[in-house]
């Protein structure tokens, strides 16, 4: 009995699992990177199935703009959407029809019966861009005119998006039971693109305090250069913009003056007619010219 039990079981539950289901996501807000696709059943429908594990071959997948998906089997990525509209999903391990069905039937049998074989998720990923992720640090600066030590003092926002669905799930997601929330990476993106300013402030030359206003887009390039790279093969993300609040130097009032006397301090001084002494070509006081122009 217990064989003939097994195989009851088993086949109850595989033809079960022959319908066809309809997968679609609504809009996903910006704190949700990731979240388990689930299937819409009408009431109505005799398909009254309520196992999220398995997906059957033929079924609809609906993707919005701004949306990607992935189907897994046994945790590896087994299909990968981008574009939106309607896709037709079909398993390369777990093929339908009726050879599908009594090769799924007979693993469940040599398990006892009863015993799913097979996991399947999808996830839906918000491919739209993440924007408002603060930043902010205190980056040593050295200044190559007269070689003072500073610190930069730097803030703002940036934002990224998830460009290739199939890596952010592999490295950084995985099998998670329902959402991923951007709180869980923002912290460790906004330290990498710290130290990827950093880099790109001591590659550029700053001779004094006001210069660095004349490079925030060569900065810019710099950070985009560095991190969508790394961030591209490491999780599928790319960084989309950055927006800087606070650009500047502690103490840059004093550097500035001192700076400023040195220059000074270069050049002899002459004496005007008017008793003035001057450092340029024309007298600050009376406008006479230097002796000898």
């Amino acid at each position: 009995m217990g064989i003939i039990k097994a195989i009851t079981s088993s086949a109850m539950d595989v033809a079960g699992e022959q319908w066809k289901e309809f997968f679609y996501c609504d809009s996903l807000p910006d704190n949700i990177l990731l979240v388990r696709g689930q299937k819409h059943i009408s009431e109505k429908s005799a398909n009254n199935r309520k196992d999220d594990e398995v997906i059957t071959n033929g079924s609809v997948i609906a993707l919005a703009d701004g949306q990607g998906a992935v189907a897994v089997s046994q945790g590896k990525v087994i299909a990968s959407y981008t574009e939106p509209g309607e896709h037709i999903f079909e398993d390369p391990y777990h093929p339908g029809g009726v050879k599908g069905f009594f090769k799924e039937t007979g693993n469940r049998i040599s398990f006892g019966g009863g015993v799913q074989t097979v996991s399947q998720r999808l996830y839906y990923f918000n491919t739209k861009e993440i924007r408002g992720i603060p930043f902010s640090a205190d980056i040593p600066v050295t200044l190559t005119s007269g070689g003072f030590l500073s610190k930069l003092s730097v803030s703002g926002v940036f934002s990224y998006c998830v460009c290739d669905p199939p890596v952010f799930y592999k490295m950084v997601t995985g099998n998670v039971a329902l959402r991923y929330e951007r709180e869980r990476l923002n912290s460790q993106l906004s330290g990498e693109l710290v130290t990827a300013l950093a880099s790109a402030v001591g590659k550029t030359e700053l001779p004094s305090t006001s210069d660095i206003g004349l490079h925030t887009d060569d900065l810019i390039t710099a950070l985009k250069a560095e991190l969508n790279d790394e961030w591209n093969k490491k999780r599928g993300l790319k960084l989309m913009s950055v927006a800087f609040n606070t650009l500047g130097f502690e103490g840059a009032e004093n550097i500035a003056h001192i700076q400023t006397t040195q220059v000074y301090a270069k050049e002899s001084g002459w004496t005007c007619k008017c008793n003035t002494v001057s450092y340029g070509n024309f007298c600050p006081e009376c406008g006479s010219p230097k002796p000898g122009l």
